[in-house]
């Protein structure tokens, strides 16, 4: 297993845990204000199905980078921001949705499972990709 695997899996544990005590999710769908007014302003709208679809492209575009980052740093910061975007698209997504038969901590601990997938996808492919084949004979 290479840090291509484990930095995804840190952060899926990270965000398992922490949804029984979902801060660190507060404090980041609060900065999601911050970062939608500019295109709130762009595109002249407050409607949130229109600022979401800029979560998900930016999403896109993080977990395109996590794939191609060499260090890991890099890898670091692509994971934060893809899980920065991820998290804000699907909460956002899900808002109408009645939670109200789950325990609190559910849903939060389904979106951070679903935020992590494509990067823990993307870290087997590099590691499937990297790997030599050894040929005997």
């Amino acid at each position: 297993m290479t840090e291509d695997t484990k930095i995804p899996l840190i952060t899926l544990l990270i965000l398992t845990v922490s949804s029984f005590v979902p801060v660190g999710q507060l404090i980041m769908l609060q900065g999601q204000g911050i970062f939608l007014y500019p295109f709130e302003k762009l595109f002249a709208t407050t409607e949130i199905n229109v600022l979401n679809n800029v979560n998900l492209i930016a999403g896109i575009l993080t977990v395109i980078a996590f794939y191609f980052s060499k260090r890991t740093g890099l890898k670091i910061l692509w994971t934060v921001l893809t899980v920065f975007f991820f998290m804000a698209y699907l909460t956002f997504l899900t808002e109408s949705t009645n939670y109200q038969d789950y325990p609190y901590f559910v849903p939060i601990m389904v979106i951070g499972i679903l935020v992590t997938l494509p990067l823990i996808i993307v870290g087997l492919i590099k590691e499937k990709i990297k790997k030599p084949t050894h040929n005997i004979g």
